[in-house]
């Protein structure tokens, strides 16, 4: 999960309402941070959507609830829905996605690039079945490591996690049969389908 912190600029830089218990004034707690989070992390397909979240904190860390504002620095590249934070990738490109809240200077930020990634071919060749035949051969240890990271990289798949999905695959890809010249045969075979698949994302 992709998290960035933007610091607050001093009181006095601050462009906020004074009475605004949330910006100093009244006795409240003063915003010093926006921290932007995405599941999908810092990078998304074009045409897909990603749920971005905002979480305003004091200076010692204390969340505070605040309704935020919702900007795209390139919409372009990239269109987030102002009141909610809903992204949706629009071209290839490179966008800054921000949160802001009305009565306070402090903006939180996530950098976010756009790629024009298949998913489609990429779950082919992660649910091949002549690749699936190849793991079934593999002995004991290489396929449960297998097994295991395969189901890894389906749910990042579905989940659109295109750098969660890239990582998987290179971990796939690493997998070895030890001194079994039978488990490193099948294995570097399949390793072609992983490679084939990371460059599908297009990243």
């Amino acid at each position: 999960m992709a998290v960035l912190l933007l610091g607050a600029c001093s009181k006095a830089e601050r462009a906020c309402d004074p009475t605004d218990p949330l910006c100093g004034g009244g006795g409240g707690s003063q915003i010093d941070t926006i921290v932007v989070t995405s599941a999908i992390d810092t990078v998304i397909d074009v045409g897909a959507t990603a749920q971005m979240t905002g979480q305003a904190r004091t200076s010692s860390g204390t969340p505070v609830t605040v309704t935020l504002a919702w900007t795209s620095l390139t919409p372009a590249t990239a269109t987030v829905d102002a009141g909610s934070g809903l992204v949706t990738g629009a071209a290839v490109g490179t966008t800054t996605i921000r949160a802001s809240q009305s009565q306070n200077s402090v903006i939180g930020t996530l950098p976010l690039r756009v790629v024009d990634a298949d998913l489609p071919a990429a779950n082919a060749l992660v649910t091949d079945s002549i690749a699936a035949r190849m793991r079934q051969a593999l002995s004991d240890a290489p396929r449960g490591a297998i097994t295991t990271i395969q189901g890894n990289c389906s749910l990042h798949l579905a989940a659109g996690n295109l750098l969660a999905l890239n990582t998987c695959l290179t971990n796939a890809a690493a997998v070895s049969g030890g001194t079994n010249g039978n488990d490193n045969a099948l294995l570097n075979v399949l390793d072609l389908f992983y490679a084939h698949a990371r460059r599908q994302l297009q990243l």
